[in-house]
């Protein structure tokens, strides 16, 4: 009872405060409207009354002085007011050209609440305005004043009618939704469809076909950096679209939206002059959305190279390879001249080899760059190549709504009804130093955004492709990279836009190989001979794995017809033929091994048939009477497939020759009891010239097994396999058996001895 006493208490004490709080805030409201909100009230009303006194002081001052304060109590920010002058009135160029008319000029923000000291200035700079104008100027003044303080003249239709009393309602000029939607249109690019909006005028609310008189048309930037108007045009004379300001016409307005147009949203105002003086103006938008931006496709950078001093004019370089030959050396010294033992080539200046790339669809200079290096080299330069250097880019500049006139236009610039966007031009000159072979890779790169996301990166960054190109060249180490594996390393991992910069489209290379003289005769390492021996030729011309020196072995049954295939090539003896020959011979069991003793070119019991001389199939590059190979690193080759139709089981090795001439001709001079280590002796220790193997000839041993015909074992019908076989059946059928029988209930009674019937209840 105690403890519920006291709760009670305790809840009548939180009302009792609750209800003081309630109060007080009651009264403070009270308290803030009485002595805040009412002073400020009566406060703005003194105020308000004030304005409203000295605004009839000023009218009352303004009669005193000459009506002067006429002229400024009339200025407004609106653009449906009469706008008078600040400084002295100038004439419109447009309208001392058309209308012959004053033009007013916009009144700037006044730096005074003083109307009648402000009238008075502006009157004193008019004054002094006309004592350096003509008289001409003076009246256009006098005019316009005039025309700013007088009411203008309407149309009978707009006098009498206080829906269009004043010139911007009687003369109606809209522009619909004042938005213009640069598109394509069947089929047509976007920048060959007439961007064209057409107002609806009114006068005294019904529709006219053209300006009605005095009223006319200009247009303005919407903003000081904002240059859109640039592309915007009335429709002048012969219905042409080369105006800034119009009259009688029907105010059509067309975007010029060059193929060079970003996606953009393009505003600029089109200005209305009413007579008296009086002006609106109305925003316009031109949008082209991102979406609308022609499609580049594939291969839409195209790259040329030409070589003006070998090929025709206009006709590109058809093949990767160009020959700049030396100076003749045919010229015979004077006397006194030394001869000198140097024996190197001399060039004249070269400058006839020449790059270009065109885009046709995607917008954005083009810049050309080059990799070089000489062929068995490590060592890569940038943009020269045996002192010739790739110089004077030239990148096309826009012509912007311009068709080119003629065939013979300025060459160096691309206009709208070019069939391509972008155009880029270089040369490569200079005098050559030495001959050799170099290989280049030209590249035509286009300024294209690299770009970083804040998600990925703390400090994003962007840059452009061809910038960070010529970044990135500056090592040998970036330069072999960029050379070996253009398509992987152009663009760096680091930069997060890197898949959607595609080769054809934003950049493109061309491999090219450029000779300096004539080629050099290749140099014959000792290992230029190569010999090998496949088990077969398939039908399709593919080989299998080559045998090698620890798998030389083929295994066949008697009866069977063998045909391994020859094949040997010289890495860069074009001069010298290749020629094959084979040796064979029968094993002979002696203390438990084979020996081979008796060699011969046609052994009987392996049946052997080795192709002639001329049915063995050669190429060379010399050129004498055989094909030339056109296989890579292959000087000279000769091939054949050899026949082997074995007659005796037995084992039997092989030793197939490759001989170059002078080796040929040592090898069939061999007379006596010939075997593979005599033969290599004899070729090995020739005089004068020994032959060194691998070089001037080849050797590949291999080895063939042959088996009589196969039978399978005969088993018997009391073999183990049968009779563990016929075991192995019963027992499964057992087994199958026992589970079918396990699975009725009736059986499970059965087997663990119920009675009998049970299998008949449920």
């Amino acid at each position: 009872m105690f403890n519920s006493h006291i709760f009670s208490r305790f809840l009548r004490l939180v009302r009792s405060i609750r209800r003081s709080l309630f109060a007080f805030f009651v009264a403070i409201a009270i308290l803030l409207a009485t002595f805040v909100i009412a002073p400020t009230y009566a406060l703005s009303a003194g105020e308000s009354a004030t304005s409203t006194e000295k605004a009839e002081g000023a009218k009352a001052g303004s009669t005193k002085n000459d009506g002067e304060s006429n002229k400024q109590s009339e200025q407004s920010e609106s653009n449906n007011t009469t706008e008078p002058n600040k400084k002295n009135t100038d004439t419109s160029s447009t309208l001392n050209k058309d209308n012959k008319e004053s033009q007013s000029v916009k009144r700037q923000k006044s730096d005074s609440n003083n109307g009648v000291d402000k009238a008075k200035l502006a009157e004193t700079a008019v004054k002094k305005s006309v004592k350096k104008k003509d008289i001409d100027s003076a009246e256009a003044v006098k005019g316009t004043d005039r025309g700013a303080n007088e009411k203008p003249e309407l149309p009978e239709a707009c006098k009498n009618n206080r829906r269009y009393n004043t010139p911007e309602k009687c003369y109606s000029i809209t522009y619909g939704n004042k938005t213009i939607n640069i598109k394509s249109k069947n089929g047509e690019p976007y920048n060959r469809v007439p961007q064209i909006l057409t107002p609806t005028i009114k006068v005294a609310g019904k529709v006219q076909q053209t300006l009605p008189a005095g009223v006319w048309l200009g247009l303005e930037k919407y903003s000081g950096n904002n240059d859109s108007v640039k592309y915007a045009f009335f429709k002048g004379e012969n219905d042409s679209y080369t105006a800034k300001s119009t009259k009688n016409s029907d105010g059509s307005i067309r975007f010029f939206a060059s193929k060079w147009l970003v996606a953009n949203t393009y505003r600029f105002y089109v200005v209305i002059h009413y007579p008296g003086g009086s002006k609106s103006s109305t925003r316009i938008k031109a949008i082209f959305a991102k979406d609308d931006l022609p499609k580049a496709q594939p291969d839409d950078l195209s790259l040329s190279l030409y070589d003006f001093g070998n090929a025709q004019d206009g006709v590109a370089v058809s093949g990767n390879k160009i020959i700049i030959k030396p100076k003749s050396k045919g010229s015979t010294p004077s006397v006194g001249t030394v001869v000198s033992d140097d024996n190197k080539d001399v060039y004249d200046p070269i400058n006839k080899l020449f790059i270009e790339s065109k885009s046709t669809d995607k917008p954005g200079s083009i810049y050309h760059r080059m990799i070089c290096h000489e062929n068995g080299s490590d060592n890569y330069t940038s943009d020269r190549v045996n002192d010739l250097s790739l110089v004077t880019q030239t990148q096309f500049k826009h012509m912007e709504n311009q068709n080119r006139p003629d065939k013979n236009a300025e060459n160096s610039a691309v206009y709208e009804n070019d069939d391509y966007t972008e155009r880029s031009q270089s040369w490569i000159s200079g005098t050559p130093k030495e001959a050799g072979t170099f290989e280049c890779k030209v590249f035509a790169i286009k300024d294209v955004d690299l770009k970083q996301d804040l998600s990925t990166h703390k400090k994003p960054q962007s840059s452009k492709l061809a910038e960070e190109f010529g970044k990135r060249v500056k090592t040998n180490t970036d330069m072999k990279l960029l050379f070996d594996n253009p398509e992987r390393n152009i663009v760096e991992d680091k930069w997060d836009n890197k898949t959607s910069i595609a080769k054809g489209v934003d950049w493109d290379y061309k491999t090219v190989i450029i000779q300096f003289g004539d080629k050099p005769k290749p140099k014959i390492s000792d290992n230029d001979l190569t010999l090998k021996v496949y088990p077969f030729k398939t039908s399709d011309g593919s080989l299998p794995a080559a045998l090698s020196s620890s798998n030389n072995n083929i295994s066949a049954i008697l009866g069977m017809s063998l045909k391994p295939f020859v094949d040997a090539t010289s890495a860069a003896d074009s001069t010298n033929k290749i020629t094959l020959r084979v040796l064979c011979s029968k094993g002979e069991k002696k203390n438990k091994s084979l020996e081979y003793n008796t060699w011969s070119r046609n052994l009987d019991e392996l049946g052997l048939s080795v192709p002639g001389d001329k049915d063995q199939t050669r190429c060379n590059k010399a050129g004498k009477g055989d094909n030339e190979c056109t296989a890579d690193k292959i000087a000279s080759q000769a091939s054949m497939e050899v026949s082997i139709k074995p007659t005796k089981v037995g084992d039997y090795s092989c030793v197939v020759y490759a001989l170059k001439p002078e080796a040929l001709n040592k090898f069939d001079a061999l007379t006596g009891t010939l075997t593979p280590d005599s033969i290599k002796s004899a070729l090995t220790s020739a005089t004068p010239t020994a032959f060194k193997e691998k070089k001037e000839f080849a050797a590949f041993t291999f080895n063939i097994h042959l088996a009589s015909n196969f039978t399978l074992p005969n088993t018997g019908g009391q073999s183990w396999n049968l009779q563990f076989g016929i075991l192995a059946a019963l027992l499964v059928n057992l087994l199958a058996a026992g589970f079918v029988v396990s699975q009725s209930e009736c059986a499970r009674k059965l087997i663990f001895g119920r009675r009998r019937g049970l299998c008949n209840h449920v």
